[in-house]
């Protein structure tokens, strides 16, 4: 058992020090900062690296920690742009270029904020007139945890046109283009949206009461096996009468299809 321990160990070591230098996937070329505030920039490389990201003219350093990850903080800045950011760690540089200075919304919910720009009224002209460089837009895909994850997959930034906007978020498309008539501002979506969703996936632990959230994960894999494990001999479609049941909401009157577990009705 010591020495699986200690072989652990030192693999877990050689993996840490073997990071090379890497940025959050939010941070690609295109992209657009929120205006007018501090904007932290981060990302992992080896322990105890040194960071440099050069900017506007200006070098800001940094260093990582014991688990390989950075962040270093850029100036306030007013709308505006566009800028080249270089970030260089000991063996590595990455340049990410054509940055704006704007204003960031986050577009999510559920199926109307997923709804795309090429499935809503009048798509083919929509897509057509797209040229405006300032709206640009980064889709975070359906990817589900129950801990919370540092890194994210997604991206890059694209900027509105008739080759990438067809994807967009078609009401944050149109609530970019709105503000976009009014006042001279990039505009950034984030677009992290999934059709059916609930409402809590969405909210922190701590405005749930939560405060292990380790124990959340482990009550809720228990109770996915009890609600999905088939474990009968007859065919599916019987065994699944007994998984859903109607039950009558008395506020509003109407039948709700719920879940519930095997045996029970």
């Amino acid at each position: 058992m010591k020495l699986l321990t200690i072989t652990s160990l030192l693999l877990f070591t050689l993996f840490v020090n073997a990071q090379t230098l890497e940025t959050s996937a939010i941070f690609t070329d295109h992209m657009i900062l929120q205006r007018d505030v501090q904007v932290p920039v981060w990302g992992w490389a080896a322990p105890n690296e040194k960071i440099n990201i050069t900017f506007n003219n200006k070098t800001y350093t940094g260093k990582t920690d014991k688990q390989g990850k950075w962040r270093i903080l850029l100036p306030v800045m007013p709308a505006g742009g566009p800028y080249d950011i270089k970030i260089t760690g000991k063996d590595k540089t990455i340049d990410i270029k054509d940055i704006m200075f704007g204003d960031v919304w986050l577009a999510s919910g559920q199926s109307n904020m997923e709804w795309p720009v090429a499935a809503a009224n009048n798509a083919q002209k929509e897509i057509a007139a797209a040229n405006d460089y300032k709206i640009r837009h980064f889709y975070v895909p359906h990817e589900g945890s129950e801990m919370p994850q540092d890194k994210i997959n997604g991206g890059p930034w694209q900027m509105a046109s008739p080759q990438t906007v067809g994807n967009f978020t078609a009401v944050g498309y149109y609530f970019a283009k709105e503000l976009r008539k009014y006042h001279d501002i990039p505009i950034g979506l984030l677009h992290s949206s999934w059709g059916g969703s609930r409402l809590e996936p969405w909210m922190s632990p701590e405005s749930l009461g939560i405060t292990d959230i380790s124990k959340v994960a482990e009550s809720s894999a228990r109770n996915a096996r009890k609600r999905f494990a088939i474990n009968c001999n007859k065919p599916l479609a019987p065994c699944l009468k007994k998984i859903w049941a109607c039950k009558m909401d008395k506020r509003s009157g109407r039948q709700m299809i719920i879940m519930m577990p095997i045996g029970k009705s």
